[in-house]
């Protein structure tokens, strides 16, 4: 279950996110707290609480992509992974330590992020 700064620390994100108006430096979401230990605790719950809505919102979008597109075939779990980072539309510089790898070590990288996913 969320905490009520979650809940509200993404309606504020998804509200800054949709700022078009509003330069990529402006878009910043700053949190105070009183002590560290707090600080740091809300940062680890916030950043697991947006990546699992990430990752949720994303499975939604292959299986209801699977099922306009392919009415007939089911969303196998040999395509789950790919479809998912598809619809998560991320980079390689978004989640490899090393965004300028090569040849078999990319595809091992992106095959880490398909098998982390599924």
């Amino acid at each position: 279950m969320p905490s009520a700064v979650s809940v509200l620390s993404q309606a504020v994100v998804r509200t800054l996110r949709e700022a078009v108006d509003l330069d990529a430096e402006a878009r910043k979401f700053l949190v105070f707290s009183d002590n560290r230990q707090d600080a740091s605790l809300q940062a680890g719950h916030f950043n697991d609480f947006v990546l699992v809505g990430m990752v949720r919102s994303a499975l939604y979008q292959a299986a209801l992509h699977q099922q306009r597109r392919f009415p007939d075939e089911p969303l196998t779990d040999e395509d789950l992974g790919r479809r998912v980072i598809e619809c998560l539309k991320v980079q390689i510089a978004d989640y490899a330590l090393n965004p300028d790898v090569e040849y078999v070590a990319k595809t091992k990288v992106i095959r880490a992020l398909r098998e982390s996913v599924t």
